[in-house]
């Protein structure tokens, strides 16, 4: 994807493989389905965030089957979802105060990701890969 350029480049570059920092099934669709197919650009992208924010980074939500999605109120055409290619490119990170949020919004800033959702009012920041099919920025809600 164009819109994350930088995480694809990077990732090449480094040549990183595996999940440090995330267990696959973190990724995993929360309805118990199996689907758990991330991009690994996506991954690498989270990894170097990681890395840069020195804390953990805790999964709460990544693939999403679209009944899942829809149950939870996730919107048509999310990128938790699977893309054309079979694979999700969004996770929802918990957050659980402002200090956390700080930290973990500069490092997927750092990192390359060019769309972030900051949760005022709950305990999470959403990233994406979805730059430029959706509005790059970072957005407080």
């Amino acid at each position: 994807m164009a819109g994350w350029l930088n995480v694809k480049k990077n990732f090449n570059r480094n040549k990183e493989t595996g999940m440090p920092y995330f267990r696959q099934g973190e990724f995993a669709c929360g309805c118990g389905c199996g689907l758990s197919a991330v991009d690994p650009y996506f991954v690498a992208g989270l990894k170097r965030a990681r890395r840069l924010a020195k804390i953990p980074f805790t999964v709460l939500s990544g693939c999403r089957c679209a009944k899942h999605n829809a149950e939870v109120g996730g919107k048509p055409g999310s990128l938790h979802l699977p893309g054309v290619d079979g694979l999700c490119r969004a996770a929802d990170i918990r957050a659980p105060d402002a200090a956390v949020k700080l930290t973990i919004v500069g490092a997927l800033l750092g990192a390359g990701f060019q769309r972030v959702c900051v949760y005022k009012d709950k305990s999470i920041i959403h990233v994406d890969g979805g730059y430029p099919q959706h509005p790059a920025g970072l957005y407080v809600l």
